[in-house]
């Protein structure tokens, strides 16, 4: 589906890069360059991409599926859309390109949220503690 991707892209003056796979080094920095990360995902758990994406500063719009809202509160640190709705990721999208304090903002908060609820020596830390 690459080139029906790129064709599309190009078609609504969307700026793309398919690199397929590519090192975690330069998936970091990528990612650091980013203003939104982006999942549709019909269902999903905590994604580690996602904590990573908030962690460097890609500001999450993502899929609005209980696990996701955990970390993401509409209009505060991210966006929560419809995913079988393209429309309302393209309206949110728009909502927020047009928002840069809200950028900001979020940003902000999710390098804060991340390091402190994101620690997955934490988080294990507290299974242990539970089990004992």
């Amino acid at each position: 589906m690459e080139e029906e991707l790129r064709r599309r892209a190009w078609e609504l003056g969307v700026k793309t890069e398919i690199t397929g796979f590519i090192p975690r080094k330069a998936l970091l920095q990528n990612i650091r360059r980013a203003h939104f990360f982006i999942s549709a995902a019909l269902s999903d758990s905590t994604p580690v991409s996602l904590l990573e994406a908030m962690a460097l500063g890609a500001v999450p719009v993502v899929s609005d599926l209980p696990a996701l809202a955990q970390w993401v509160t509409h209009g505060l640190n991210g966006l929560l859309f419809n995913p079988q709705d393209p429309e309302e990721l393209a309206h949110w999208l728009e909502w927020a390109f047009e928002r840069p304090e809200f950028v900001r903002r979020a940003r902000e908060i999710n390098k804060r949220l991340v390091r402190e609820r994101g620690s997955w020596r934490r988080g294990f830390q507290k299974v242990i503690s539970a089990l004992r």
